[in-house]
């Protein structure tokens, strides 16, 4: 399984930043290879994690010549400051308590 890890300060410009949230979670969904999701906030709010999840490389390159995901790219200054993280899992370990992260979409 693969991950991109997409890490906003939004800052002042919430609104804008819920519309481009938007634009990457629907190109995230619609990219075939297409697992799930989880959203973190910082306690603040003033952080915000969003990762999502594909079977494979290839995917997360389909999603990002996605054009919907272009176009939040485009318009990634909105953000005060962000961070993308491209992983790969080599082992995960869980009680179960919260769930798998291979269970179908979840956000």
């Amino acid at each position: 399984m693969y991950s991109a890890a997409f890490i906003f300060e939004p800052g002042d410009y919430a609104d804008e930043f819920d519309n481009l949230n938007t634009l990457i979670d629907e190109a995230a969904r619609t990219t075939s290879g297409f697992i799930g999701v989880d959203t973190w906030y910082s306690e603040e709010d003033k952080r915000v994690n969003v990762t999502y999840y594909w079977d494979s490389m290839d995917a997360i390159k389909a999603f990002s010549e996605h054009p919907m995901y272009r176009e939040a790219r485009e318009q990634q200054t909105m953000a005060d400051g962000f961070r993308i993280i491209i992983s790969e899992e080599v082992k995960s370990y869980s009680n179960h308590a919260i769930g798998e992260l291979t269970l179908p979409v979840r956000s």
